[in-house]
């Protein structure tokens, strides 16, 4: 009798494991809506994720943002060395192109991430941020600020981002899922 319910104990610690870690998955990769992606933008994607283009097109859209072209590729491990902390992302804007080194992430990390560079490129296109590339400075409402000078959530640039970045999250959420 002790091995009957030992092994009905195992297989239903085993079959409830099973079922968490379906739904866990079923979630992740849940997929987006269809959605018509318009031209406003040239988005290239040379990541190694194919979905970040959509969350990108939507996420522009939604903000606002026309006439721009990103180019998204893999984050360095160089970069993420250079950085004190877990750097999932960056943006640069150079020659007219915002170049967006991401890591591979999940679609709604994916989402999280990517509306939060965009509010940098509103920051880029608004004037309020600018980058030196001759000195790797960053410039904030004509205010140059080297950043290795100041904590990664001291940045003014950052503070911004990070307050009006949940409302896009939110948007996009809407769009691709709902």
């Amino acid at each position: 009798m002790k091995k009957i319910i030992l092994i009905a104990s195992i297989l239903t610690l085993t079959m409830s494991s099973l079922f968490i870690g379906c739904d866990a998955f079923s979630s992740e990769s849940k997929p987006f809506n269809k959605v018509d992606l318009t031209e406003n933008n040239l988005i290239l994607n040379y990541s190694n994720v194919d979905y970040y283009d959509t969350i990108i097109s939507v996420g522009l859209d939604l903000a606002g943002v026309n006439g721009v072209m990103v180019q998204m590729q893999k984050l360095s491990d160089e970069a993420k060395g250079n950085f004190n902390g877990e750097l999932k992302a960056h943006i640069r804007y150079y020659n007219g192109v915002y170049y967006l080194f991401i890591d591979d992430m999940d679609r709604e990390q994916g989402i999280e991430v990517i509306s939060h560079e965009i509010i940098h490129i509103l920051q880029y296109n608004s004037g309020q941020l600018d980058y030196d590339i001759q000195t790797g400075n960053v410039i904030w409402e004509n205010q140059t600020i080297s950043v290795n000078d100041i904590e990664y959530e001291s940045r003014p640039w950052e503070t911004d981002a990070h307050q009006r970045d949940g409302q896009l999250v939110i948007k996009i959420r809407d769009v691709l899922y709902n």
